[in-house]
Parts: structure tokens; sequence; C-alpha cells
């Protein structure tokens, strides 16, 4: 299947009824980092799961974790748009402490979902 993706990050889209489902790759602290984004019709983050990872337990790991950190911040990508960046870099992502390269990768991956996703509705997203 064709879709659009100039990250080279983005597996495989499934669409859904309310929008799609996209699994991306990007490269954390660790190695790569398998997540599935849910984005909406209106091209709206609707949910982060991260499926495998091998980042550092305690710190890159709360990203998955399903704990109160880990839900934190997977929670921060909800309903956002457009392009994310961590705070670090100007944007409103709070990084994980002690996980900053975690966090970057994680919001690299909602980035290139979110551009999938507005590609994909035909918008310039």
């Amino acid at each position: 299947t064709q879709f659009p993706d100039d990250t080279g990050l983005v597996q495989a889209v499934y669409a859904t009824t309310d929008g799609y489902v996209i699994q991306v790759a990007p490269s954390g602290y660790g190695g790569v980092i398998q997540m599935a984004v849910g984005v909406d019709n209106s091209c709206a983050v609707t949910g982060v799961q991260i499926i495998t990872h091998s980042e550092t337990a305690s710190l890159g790991a709360t990203a998955a974790a399903d704990n109160e950190a880990g839900q934190r911040f997977r929670a921060q990508f909800q309903g956002q748009t457009g392009s994310l960046a961590v705070t670090k870099d100007g944007g409103t992502v709070e990084a994980l402490t002690g996980a900053t390269m975690t966090s970057r990768a994680v919001t690299r991956g909602v980035n290139a979902a979110l551009a999938c996703a507005g590609a994909l509705q035909g918008g310039s997203q």
C-alpha cells in the first residue's frame, strides 16, 4: 500500500470510519519505538500507543508505561494538530524527566502520523 510519508517513519496506515490508525517507528535513545497513533478526520490526535521499545527503564520507558507519568505524557498529544515539539525545542510537549531523546522521538512519530493523515485527507497539514 502506498501512503504519503516524507519522514520514512510511517510503516502502516489503517483507515477507520473516524480517521486513521497510523503505525510509525521513530528512533529513540535505545532504538526504534514502534507506535500507533490515532488521528481523526479533522487531523487531530485521538491517542498514542507505544507497542514496543528499548528505552531505558524508569526514564524513556516511562513513555510506554501504564502508570500516571506514562499516561500523562501520552495524553499531552490528545487533540493536538499540526506540528508538535517538546518544550526544549520551543513546543508545548513536556518531555519526560531524563528522557528528552525518547520524548523527541515520540513527538517525531506523532508528527509523521499527523502529516500522513493530513496528506491522506487532501489537506496541507
